[in-house]
């Protein structure tokens, strides 16, 4: 009798120490893995192509662009004389143009690594499934769908997104949630996004 409460201790134990394991497949778990990943990437506009400050001709494709980010406060212009090579680099001129630079509220969000501005971030609302962790190359892993909502977005990415030729963007910087799927792969440590997987 001894024995066998002993032995139903043990694997009591044992099953009560596997609960709330960071192993599990689990939607919080999943939930934990997405925002790690998320919290890690800005929602990003206005990619710059070049480092500031930008020299462009007043013809310049990319004016009406940069223009926007004067608007909302981001960069500074002032007209000026600026040197312009030709297509093939053989040739320089002096043009009417624009010189580009950062504002201090600018400053404050722009990625100088990756040529962005950071418009906040996202995180996960709800986790709406998940398809059954299986062995892929020796690699346990789940796809896991969910919606994910914008959060810490300045006024100003707002006003940007609002802008004639930035419609595309508003939906990611709306309250709405978004949907999107990620792909997480277990390991020693519990659930990773693949793309943190190293």
């Amino acid at each position: 009798m001894k024995k066998s409460l002993v032995l139903i201790g043990l694997i009591s134990a044992l099953i009560l120490g596997g609960c709330g394991s960071k192993k599990d497949a689990t939607k919080d778990n999943f939930e934990e893995a997405i925002n790690a990943r998320l919290e890690k990437k800005c929602i990003e506009i206005g990619r710059m192509y070049r480092d500031l400050p930008i020299e462009i001709s007043t013809k310049d494709y990319e004016k009406k662009s940069l223009d926007n980010l004067v608007k909302v406060g981001l960069l500074a212009s002032k007209p000026e004389k600026v040197e312009i090579e030709s297509m093939f680099g053989n040739n320089k001129r002096m043009e009417d143009g624009f010189v580009y630079t950062l504002t201090p509220e600018g400053d404050k969000y722009y990625q100088k690594e990756d040529k962005v501005f950071c418009a906040g971030r996202y995180e996960v609302k709800e986790i709406i499934n998940f398809s059954e962790p299986l062995d892929v190359l020796g690699r346990i892993m789940t796809r896991v769908k969910f919606t994910k909502i914008a959060r810490d977005v300045p006024s100003w990415a707002k006003e940007w997104a609002g802008f004639s030729d930035n419609k595309n963007f508003a939906m990611y910087v709306a309250e709405n949630p978004i949907e999107d799927s990620a792909d997480l792969i277990l390991t020693n440590e519990g659930w990773m996004h693949h793309r943190d997987f190293r």
